[in-house]
């Protein structure tokens, strides 16, 4: 019946949630089949009667009021998102002619040693094998890549035996910095990666495990994702003595399984399963108790601040909220919410990393009389970086609060009696996530804490969570192949977990074909069998690399269109959607899907094209022109493999070079300001600077509302005189914008402005920002606003006096000290404002001084402009000037060109000012000298040459061209999606952003860049 409904409504998805009258007429037994009939009762489909007639009953619902909606409004039980890991037995597959391996190793060069067993042990299996140790691997692993052979295929091996009390995390860094080295390789046929560990892994009840090395399989995991071709793999021995010949058995049978554990002589491969919810203790645990005190850490943002909520519902007596920044607003109201339920609440800043600071929790737990009965370790950052990027201070920085504060939990909590301790993991450990390595390897530790304290008798339970639903450090991502998990529903598993008392357990909603389709190749691994096998898109009839020569003259048709489906399934698009022709950056390729491109084509194809091709602006036919030339095929693709629906539904290229604009629009930031907050008001842009406002519709409160807008755009704080009789009188964005453009401008004595002042006792580190060609960094402001209100920021402005990059960077990074002595900086630019943000961090850099966080907004990279110092260029650029002009004020301007190429480049510019001038057009002073300074600062940025950074770098790209700017200078119609600056740069992520050059900057394309900024910045200070 409900089905039946669900259909009739208007609404698809529409459930039925009131009825007037239900009436039941029969015998008192339902009848096991009925005929249903509804019909509606009333015009727009919201109100139904249904019949349901059986043999012997008949029930009749009258007023049946339907509602639409959302999936994630329908309750999922636990069983369908929760999984573990589980060790099967697995036979052994058969030896591989294994002809090179490089062993490195960590253990002291012994006789009889496990290294020394196992190089003896391959040779004589025919090996040949090159032994390294300790600080000698890096090298020797060079000069092992350095000279390939071409007789067989190869194998590195790390091998990290089990030392006592030796929990530091140099396995990983070694294992990272070696999966860096064969990452950034060019060789067709990599060598395999293996890690061998000795006991590292729980693979049963009272396996204790060692963390510090079962942390591993997350690298491993990440790897299979980004890397593919490596098959990078875990195998876990124990000590019988046939340990070696089990390794050698695998490391020769070369197997697609890359997680194997090897016990008593049997093989044991792990595979995602799903999860086993039967209650792991003696009877339920309680998730809360009046007398109980509870710690959370991460407690003061996102799922910390969550999990406490919970709590307190279900009657906790007393939580303990950590995190290293003061409670901000929203937290405080939120901790003032949880006090009126009665619950007695604290709050202890500090590093749960520090010594003291896990003691102090304690104390405070129990410092009012309650029992210590439960721990949730939430704290954590998330720090992107592909392996190819990933630094030794990139794993500090993510394991610190990871392992590091759980150790000091650990020792705090020693002879307490615990009902649960709670660890949030990730889906990234347990199932891999690209560009999160550090992360995953991080959470694998918790994991793996998990299993040692079981082992001796002490409560935990791992939760790996997967993407959240706008919450947390790891919240969803469109591109993400998980659904996210919506608060409610997070918590009510949260909550069912721990009283079920289990050890480890993934939170995921996977769905298999979503994730194949952005993953090619996982249902290869065995891993994933179990949870992959039954899905449609794992039974793909796709022939494979060995497959495509059979194909014949079809063979091109065939690879071009498998090539469109599987780049559109990555990016989240049905292949109709894509157009052929526009680059994949355009529509939103990032450099993760980059890697998953990649790997697509290494799967289907057995082609390799380098990341930077992708992100340079290769559209689809690009892509497939270098994908048949690999194979052999020719470079001609077919034609029309996308079929693009219409218009409506496909981004197309933009125009090569768009002509000159005929309207007037805004000039300056003052008048682009008024234009935006006309358009909010309205729901529609000025035609130009000179509409009259209320032609266009505009009354006493639209008037009122645009003033609302202006002032909150720059700050409550702003001293703004506007009013809404103002706007009325004045009528026009330029009349207007002469009324707040000093406002707008903000000149003072000293070239540092506040944009947002530090909050006291909140020692967050300050965003400075640098302002554009000729404008001030009130341009941020809106930006500003949607940051979090303990977030500092500051405007470096114009200094005329200095006519270099370098200049002006050395000027500014004398002022950012008197606000920041020591790093980390966060430097944020758009436009020229990006120039000189990349200089101050170059220059940071060289002090030595640690730059956290370097954003571009849209800024091209001068030194890739061609035609850099041509007197021809500089006087078509004013040609096409004063076409302008003609073409939107209707007034000729006569150019001297004898006088102009006779005067030096810095003042030109004032000759045409001049000429402006003198015309009489209607170009108010400022707006005169914002034309000035642009010029001047754009021809400071094109003479800018700059050099490497070394640190990473983010570059929020604009969408489409700016009309004027572009078709006054065609050569800043960039198509690459680095904008140039891919060279420069060892690790650059590109964001996308909506908009032109000038609109990315203002709502609502600006909330791209600030929900990315939160979160970048936000990695690198906040605890989650």
């Amino acid at each position: 019946m409900l089905e039946a409904l669900g259909a009739a409504g208007a609404t698809a998805h529409a459930v039925p949630v009131a009825v007037r009258t239900l009436d039941i007429k029969g015998p008192g037994l339902l009848d096991s089949g009925y005929d249903i009939r509804r019909t509606p009762a009333d015009p727009d489909g919201s109100l139904w009667h249904v019949t349901a007639q059986g043999a012997e009953s008949e029930l009749v619902a009258r007023f049946v009021q339907l509602r639409p909606i959302e999936h994630h409004e329908v309750p999922r039980p636990l069983e369908t998102c929760a999984y573990d890991i589980q060790w099967q037995k697995s036979t052994v597959p058969l030896p591989l002619d294994l002809r090179r391996a490089l062993l490195l190793s960590d253990e002291p060069d012994a006789e009889g040693g496990l290294t020394a067993s196992l190089a003896s042990a391959l040779e004589a299996g025919g090996v040949d094998v090159t032994q390294a140790r300790g600080e000698a691997c890096d090298a020797v692993l060079d000069t092992w890549l350095e000279n390939p052979r071409d007789d067989g295929p190869s194998a590195v091996v790390l091998l990290f035996p089990q030392h006592e009390r030796d929990d530091d995390m140099r396995p990983l860094r070694t294992a990272a910095r070696v999966a860096r080295r064969l990452a950034g390789g060019a060789d067709r046929q990599p060598p395999r990666l293996w890690m061998a560990t000795v006991l590292a892994q729980a693979t049963g009840p009272g396996e204790p495990g060692v963390p510090h090395l079962a942390c591993l399989r997350g690298l491993v995991r990440v790897m299979a994702l980004e890397h593919p071709q490596l098959r990078t793999s875990l195998v876990d021995i124990d000590k019988q003595p046939g340990a070696v010949g089990d390794l050698v058995q695998e490391l020769l049978a070369d197997g697609d399984a890359d997680e194997i554990a090897w016990r008593a002589g049997t093989r044991l491969t792990a595979r995602l399963a799903r999860a086993d919810l039967a209650p792991q203790g003696n009877g339920g645990v309680a998730f809360t108790r009046p007398d109980g005190a509870y710690i959370v850490t991460g407690g003061l943002t996102g799922l910390g601040l969550a999990t406490a909520g919970r709590l307190a519902e279900q009657g906790a007596g007393r939580i303990v909220l950590n995190g290293r920044r003061a409670p901000g607003p929203e937290t405080q109201s939120v901790l003032a919410e949880l006090r009126d339920r009665g619950v007695s609440v604290a709050v202890v800043r500090g590093d749960i990393a520090e010594p003291d600071v896990a003691a102090g929790l304690v104390a405070a737990a129990v410092g009012e009389g309650h029992t210590l009965r439960g721990i949730a370790h939430c704290a954590g950052v998330l720090h992107d970086r592909l392996i190819t990027d990933l630094e030794p201070a990139d794993l500090d920085h993510v394991l610190r609060p990871k392992t590091v504060g759980a150790r000091n939990l650990e020792a705090a909590v020693d002879g307490h009696d615990l009902d649960w301790w709670v660890i949030y993991s990730s889906a990234a450990a347990l199932i891999g996530s690209p560009g999160q390595s550090a992360y995953a390897a991080a959470n694998a530790w918790l994991d793996a804490m998990a299993h040692h304290r079981r082992s001796s008798g002490r409560p935990a339970t791992s939760i790996a969570w997967g993407p959240w639903e706008n919450v947390g450090a790891a919240a969803a991502n469109p591109a993400s192949a998980l659904e996210p998990i919506h608060l409610a529903e997070g918590m009510d598993a949260l909550q069912e977990l721990v009283t079920l008392d289990r050890t480890h357990v993934g939170v995921v909603h996977l769905d298999a074909g979503r994730v194949l389709a952005a993953f090619p190749g996982l249902s290869a691994i065995p891993f994933f069998n179990d949870v992959l096998e039954d899905s449609a898109v794992g039974a793909d009839d796709w022939v494979g690399p060995a497959g495509i020569a059979a194909l014949g003259g079809c063979a091109p048709e065939m690879v071009y269109a498998r090539l469109v489906k599987r780049t559109a399934a990555i990016m989240g698009f049905s292949a109709h959607e894509l157009d052929e022709t526009t680059a994949l950056t355009e529509l939103g390729l990032d450099s993760l899907m980059a890697v998953r491109i990649r790997n697509a084509l290494r799967q289907d194809f057995g082609v390799d094209l380098p990341g930077p091709r992708l992100l340079r602006g290769a559209c689809l036919r690009e892509l497939g022109g270098a994908v048949l030339e690999q194979l052999g095929l020719g470079s001609e693709v077919p034609t029309a493999a996308s079929s693009p629906a219409g218009p409506d539904n496909v981004r197309q290229a933009p125009p090569s070079a768009p002509p000159l604009p005929g309207s007037l629009s805004a000039r300056d930031p003052a008048e682009r300001l008024v234009a935006s907050a006309w358009s909010e008001v309205l729901r529609r842009g000025p035609r130009d600077v000179h509409e009259d406002f209320t032609d266009a519709g505009g009354d006493r409160r639209a008037a009122e509302a645009v003033v609302d807008v202006i002032r909150r755009r720059l700050g409550d704080d702003t001293e703004l005189s506007l009013t809404g009789e103002a706007v009325l009188a004045h009528r026009t964005v330029a009349a207007v914008a002469e009324l707040i453009r000093p406002v707008v401008n903000r000149t003072g004595p000293s070239a540092l402005t506040t944009l947002r002042p530090a909050v006291p006792g909140a020692p967050r580190p300050p965003l400075f920002t640098f302002h554009p060609a000729g404008g001030p960094t009130s341009v941020y402001l809106p930006l500003t606003g949607l940051l979090p209100a303990h977030q500092p920021v500051y405007g470096l402005e114009r200094v005329e006096e200095l006519n270099t990059v370098e200049d002006k960077a050395t000027h500014y990074r004398a002022l950012m000290r008197d606000i920041q002595p020591e790093g980390p900086y966060h430097l944020l630019g758009w436009s020229f404002g990006g120039c000189l943000a990349y200089e101050v961090a170059r220059q940071l850099g060289e002090e030595g001084q640690e730059v956290g966080f370097l954003g571009l907004i849209d800024t091209i990279l001068p030194a890739a402009l061609p035609q850099q110092d041509s007197p021809e260029l500089l006087l078509e650029r004013f040609g096409r000037f004063a076409e302008y002009i003609e073409k939107t004020y209707g007034h000729r301007l006569d150019l001297p060109y004898e006088e102009l190429a006779a005067t030096p480049d810095e003042r030109q510019i004032d000759v045409i000012m001049r000429l402006v001038a003198d015309a009489g057009l209607d170009m108010s002073p400022g707006v005169m000298e914002h034309q000035r300074t642009s010029y001047v600062d754009a021809r400071v940025g094109e003479r800018y040459v700059p050099r490497p950074h070394d640190g990473p770098v983010v570059l929020y790209r604009a969408q489409r061209p700016q009309e004027l700017t572009t078709a006054l200078d065609p050569r800043y119609l960039r198509q690459e999606a680095d904008l140039g600056w891919a060279p420069l740069c060892r690790s650059l992520e590109i964001v996308p952003v909506e908009g032109d050059h000038l609109s990315l900057i203002d709502p609502p394309h600006v909330e791209t860049i600030a929900r990315h900024l939160v979160r970048a910045i936000g990695s690198l200070t906040d605890d989650r």
